[in-house]
């Protein structure tokens, strides 16, 4: 009898720790492979436009989109999980890029704090404007928001829905031609 508890016992414990060693592995390779939004720049194409570029590494699902809309000047934004009233820090033009089924990874959260004004840090051009930016996550848990500000126009281009799937790249926006 005290056999049968000795090898149920020694069981439990290779199989625990089996399972801890999963766990480690698993956190290891989230944390080398950075999925979501990476990170954001503004730089100068081959034609001379400014745009905005969004860096994403994939994500986990095939149905990641994201849609890019102008704002109205009084319109409310995300702040944390509630909509508020704009508050101007962003400036007087608002640009809203709704991703879904994405997330802002590790690196974009520590570069741009979530709900917090920041002018854009990776700019290599010169700019007619400053842009700044603001981090959000609706209610909505499969939402992340990423809104644009400034206070001369944004001539970007609306979509409702542009689907990116589970694949690396990066998303190009004209702000300034």
């Amino acid at each position: 009898m005290k056999k049968s508890y000795l090898f149920i016992f020694g069981g439990v414990v290779i199989i625990s720790l089996l399972v801890s060693v999963l766990f480690i592995n698993a956190k290891i390779a989230e944390d080398q492979f950075d999925d979501g939004v990476k990170h954001i720049r503004i730089a100068e194409s081959d034609a001379g436009e400014k745009l905005l570029n969004i860096e994403h590494g994939g994500d986990m699902y095939e149905s990641s989109s994201y849609s890019i809309r102008i704002m109205d000047k009084e319109e409310r934004e995300y702040l944390g999980e509630r909509l508020v009233e704009a508050d101007g820090l962003l400036g007087r033009y608002r640009i809203e890029i709704m991703f879904y089924d994405t997330k802002g990874s590790p690196a974009l959260a520590k570069e741009y704090p979530l709900g917090t004004v920041h002018e854009i840090n990776d700019v290599s051009v010169g700019l007619k404007s400053k842009y700044k930016i603001r981090i959000a996550y609706p209610p909505d848990d499969s939402k992340f928001v990423i809104y644009i500000g400034s206070d001369e126009p944004i001539n970007v281009k609306e979509q409702e829905s542009k689907r990116i799937g589970n694949r690396k790249g990066n998303i190009e926006l004209i702000l300034e031609n």
